[in-house]
């Protein structure tokens, strides 16, 4: 699984260039109308420290996006989209997971090249009376995070701090990127407003290549073994057991911190609106 994972990433990232001279090129040269679109929601996180399919927990999130009708049934369109995912074993009701004591919050910076497919439009035009139209989404996004904790009332960023052994040589496995990929899909119900303007609810879920948005994945390092490399921070953060009872709490090496056979997600869910702007009328020179 790991092995198909980097595999995928690096095609992605070794053909992005392409992709995005695809991208403009179909942009630039079909006759079409542009549209923009500013985006308010929520952003909804799904890994190690969620039991439930996603976190009950919504962070704001914003977005702005650029595109292209350029068929009756395709939109093309870039898109930024900013905001915060967390999660906090503290709000489950599994006491295995309160026990474990582990939370994080991480700013999410996300470009995106997405197509739109107007179902309408290919499989039901009775639905255009309505004023109704529905859209299946998918694309490629590049995507920056940095997960951090609470420590003493001050937030302490996670990926230097080598809460996994990252920092030694013998679990150099563990290490982690914090720009990576992500492939979003979804469905969007689009409605019209008045006269250029729309108005649209998306569900975007994103399908990542980490298990590391809330730096949870693999196993324990012995608080011990921590130490002797030098990272007492890391002895303090890896396992914060101990937080709960006021007794220090040690385990093995090796004992199992997170899930790493799973992926982490993000999802989007939001309202948009949109503004199609007038097309320009081209006149022929005879």
């Amino acid at each position: 699984m790991t092995f198909f994972i980097n595999q995928t990433k690096s095609l992605l990232f070794r053909h992005s260039f392409w992709i995005l001279v695809v991208f403009f090129w179909v942009s630039g040269n079909l006759n079409s109308q542009y549209n923009m679109k500013l985006y308010a929601g929520g952003l909804y996180y799904h890994g190690d420290l969620t039991e439930n399919l996603i976190s009950s927990k919504a962070n704001i999130g914003l977005g702005l996006s650029c595109g292209k009708e350029v068929k009756p049934w395709l939109d093309i369109s870039g898109r930024f989209v900013f905001g915060t995912i967390s999660g906090s074993d503290q709000t489950s009701y599994n006491y295995n997971y309160r026990n474990r004591n582990l939370s994080f919050k991480s700013n999410i910076y996300e470009f995106s090249l997405n197509s739109g497919i107007n179902i309408n439009q290919l499989f039901w035009k009775s639905l255009n009376k309505y004023n109704l139209n529905l859209f299946i989404t998918g694309g490629i996004a590049l995507f920056h995070y940095n997960p951090k904790t609470q420590l003493n009332e001050r937030w302490v960023a996670l990926h230097p701090v080598g809460t996994e052994g990252q920092n030694m040589e013998r679990y150099k496995e563990n290490s982690y990127t914090l720009n990576q990929l992500s492939i979003p899909f979804g469905l969007i119900v689009e409605f019209d407003l008045y006269r250029n303007y729309k108005m649209g609810l998306e569900l975007s879920p994103r399908i990542t290549f980490t298990d590391y948005l809330d730096d949870v994945s693999s196993f324990y390092i012995n608080r011990d073994e921590m130490l002797a490399s030098g990272n007492e921070l890391g002895a303090l953060l890896s396992n914060r057991q101990g937080e709960l009872s006021d007794q220090n709490v040690n385990v093995e090496t090796g004992t199992k911190r997170g899930d790493n056979n799973k992926m982490d997600w993000y999802s989007f869910l939001s309202f948009y609106i949109k503004y199609s702007f007038p097309s320009k009328k081209i006149s022929k020179s005879i």
